[in-house]
């Protein structure tokens, strides 16, 4: 009984050193700064470029820095002026680090402009049928009632087609 009684005594004392030596530490919170939102108002500007305002949401900075010649900013906006197509990024940082998010601004000056990659029945094509379908595929997605309002035909005036256009805005169907 004094053999199992030392052993239980040891066991419990091994226990009790080795759970008295891990070490404890209480974790910190992460104090790193967060962007929740960058964003450009307008997004899109005409071909002559404009104002835009951009705006955060951030959380934990010290300091706020935008590229592009805005250089350090305070509060949670800033307007700029913008002549061509142009990506912001916004650093937060402090003590524990920094992180950047990215906004961007398209002036239309700097689009593919759009043009006509097919047209069935083609140009200058003979013996069409007057009840044919005209189909014209557009290289990108078009302004279609500024496509439409464009039409013009003397065999076919507008007023007596119809418009129909895919979902992505590049191919028009005229009937």
């Amino acid at each position: 009984m004094n053999i199992r009684f030392s052993l239980l005594v040891l066991l419990i004392l091994n226990f009790t050193f080795s759970a008295c030596n891990k070490a404890t530490t209480t974790p910190t919170p992460n104090n790193k700064p967060a962007i929740s939102s960058f964003t450009a108002s307008p997004a899109n500007l005409p071909t002559e470029g404009g104002s835009v305002t951009l705006n955060w949401d951030v959380n934990n900075a010290e300091t706020l820095s935008i590229d592009n010649g805005v250089g350090a900013v305070t509060g949670n906006s800033q307007t700029v002026s913008v002549t061509s197509t142009t990506t912001f990024t916004l650093t937060a940082s402090n003590a524990e680090g920094s992180v950047e998010q990215s906004t961007n601004v398209t002036v239309a000056s700097d689009l593919e402009q759009p043009t006509v990659i097919s047209v069935d029945p083609p140009n200058g094509a003979t013996g069409v049928k007057s009840d044919a379908i005209i189909t014209l595929s557009f290289s990108t997605p078009m302004d279609q009632a500024a496509t439409e309002s464009a039409y013009e035909s003397l065999d076919l005036p507008a007023s007596d087609v119809s418009f129909f256009w895919n979902n992505e805005g590049t191919v028009l169907e005229i009937e």
